[in-house]
């Protein structure tokens, strides 16, 4: 509760304190003091993801976060290091959390025009996909009893964070020092009227803010619905218990798997996309109709027999009418060589109880597989399809193939 009351109150400034942009090459007052170095031990604060979420401690795999230091909690002055001056004389950190200083990193101003940042990983490095200072602007994002955000759009200053997608339960500490760099004198501190009464970070000063959270999955129930795409969730089955997991769009169910879970239980990660990105056997559908279910991770399924895995048949018209051949239709993998291998023999056609027709396999493990109107592309024709489709008078881009998707 103390990062949300101190983020409510510094929100709450922002709103009240202005920040006056400096010109470039702003002398500082003769008599003034200037520090070029400030360290702040405060931890740091999630604000949102791009999904609009807000998180206090602890943040799913999934998420990319925006970060701006937590300068505002009831804590002594040991908490934080103390600024010292050109002059040696000692100015409390504690003295600077109601200072210009946390609006130039980012509250309620564009963090960009007034420093840059490098990111020093302290723990959790291989969990971090990528750090940048950015701005963004952003309005109401979330109003409850502990805290809220009321105002007009604006632009703020953010360290925008992404985590990599983790496939486990288990926590991942993340440590890391920003080091931000200003680009001018920056007045960040004033007590009074007087020269000697105003603090200045000189430029190419530094200030080093120490960011502490934790990584990890959330955690439910085996017997669960989820939307192709939903990730940071692990599932934990019942022992000795049936389960059945389901894969949606916005209109279908996708895929259904069902199993009994033996002793050992294990969790698993659930996640499963059917969006066609930058996967590198793309080339090999690129002269049809051909579906993704690519189940994230590929997990083991601890169950006492293997489990059923239905895909549903893609190639069905709005009158539940067949376009393709059930018998013509092929149902490939990608192998350990990042090819597809013809899996076709594995599934079954069946028509559910529910009318829903399905392609049936019984497995162990969830993978990749790709279910196409035809047979893939050889090698050649692989590579040479984007030539081909590129020649013109004129230099074109290149061309991706475009391949339908479930997923919105």
């Amino acid at each position: 509760m103390k990062k949300l009351l101190a983020l409510t109150l510094a929100l709450a400034m922002a709103l009240s304190l202005g920040v006056t942009a400096v010109a470039k090459d702003t002398p500082i007052p003769e008599g003034a003091k200037v520090v070029r170095e400030i360290h702040l031990r405060a931890d740091g604060v999630f604000f949102y993801d791009m999904r609009g979420n807000y998180y206090e401690d602890e943040v799913p795999t999934t998420a990319k976060i925006y970060l701006i230091p937590d300068m505002g909690q009831e804590n002594d002055s040991s908490y934080y290091s103390d600024a010292v001056a050109d002059d040696g004389s000692t100015i409390s950190a504690k003295d600077l959390y109601y200072s210009d200083l946390y609006d130039y990193l980012g509250c309620g101003e564009d963090v960009t025009d007034f420093f840059t940042a490098k990111f020093k990983k302290e723990e959790g490095a291989k969990a971090i996909k990528s750090l940048k200072l950015v701005s963004k602007k952003i309005g109401d994002v979330v109003s409850d009893d502990n805290y809220y955000f009321d105002g007009a759009a604006e632009r703020w200053g953010f360290i925008e964070g992404e985590m990599k997608e983790g496939f486990t339960d288990d926590e991942t500490k993340i440590k890391l020092t920003a080091t931000y760099k200003a680009k001018d004198n920056l007045e960040i501190a004033s007590w009074g009227d007087k020269v000697d009464q105003v603090l200045y970070l000189a430029k190419n000063g530094k200030v080093i803010v120490d960011f502490k959270f934790y990584v990890k999955n959330d955690e439910r129930g085996a017997d669960a619905d989820f939307k192709a795409g939903d990730g940071g969730v692990v599932v934990k089955p019942q022992k000795n218990e049936d389960n059945e997991i389901t894969w949606e769009s916005e209109n279908d169910t996708l895929a259904w798997l069902a199993f009994t879970s033996d002793d050992n239980a294990a969790k698993f990660y659930p996640k499963m996309t059917t969006k066609w990105n930058d996967q590198d056997y793309t080339d090999y559908f690129a002269d049809q109709d051909a579906y993704l279910y690519d189940f994230i991770g590929n997990p083991q399924i601890a169950s006492t027999s293997r489990a059923t895995l239905d895909l549903r048949y893609p190639f069905v018209d709005e009158d539940g009418e067949l376009t393709v051949d059930p018998e013509n239709a092929v149902v490939y993998t990608i192998g350990e060589d990042g090819l597809p291998a013809d899996i076709t023999s594995e599934f079954q056609f069946v028509e559910t109880d529910d009318g829903d027709y399905v392609l049936r396999a019984k497995t162990r493990r969830l993978g990749t597989y790709i279910i196409a109107e035809k047979p893939a592309a050889s090698d050649e024709e692989a590579a040479e399809a984007p030539a081909e489709a590129a020649v013109s008078e004129e230099p074109a881009a290149p061309v991706k193939a475009f391949l339908p998707s479930f997923a919105k």
